[in-house]
């Protein structure tokens, strides 16, 4: 039933599984369930309010998120991409 909505085993009520898991089936709900719902409401958002809507969950911010951002980071000035540019590319530009 779960998998009907985009909800991994992992994140399920068995919990038997380890956080890797855990971390990959979040992060697959954040990007294929919940960003493309997030688009859906945020056109209907618009079409009622006649304004501009936007609505991002693309990105969670949880712990393991922003460690493994931090990692990324670290590697990308190790391999000599400038720091604005690493800031982008893992998710902590200008925005």
């Amino acid at each position: 039933m779960l998998a009907c909505f985009g909800i991994g085993a992992p994140l399920g009520p068995a919990g038997v599984t380890d956080g890797t898991a855990a971390r990959e089936a979040a992060r697959r709900l954040w990007t294929l369930t919940i960003q493309p719902l997030a688009a859906v409401i945020a056109e209907e958002l618009q079409r009622v309010l006649e304004r501009p809507v936007t609505l991002d969950y693309g990105r969670p911010s949880g712990a393991a998120d922003l460690a493994a951002r931090a990692r990324a980071f670290g590697a990308l000035r190790k391999a000599g991409v400038e720091e604005p540019e690493a800031l982008t590319l893992t998710g902590w530009g200008e925005d």
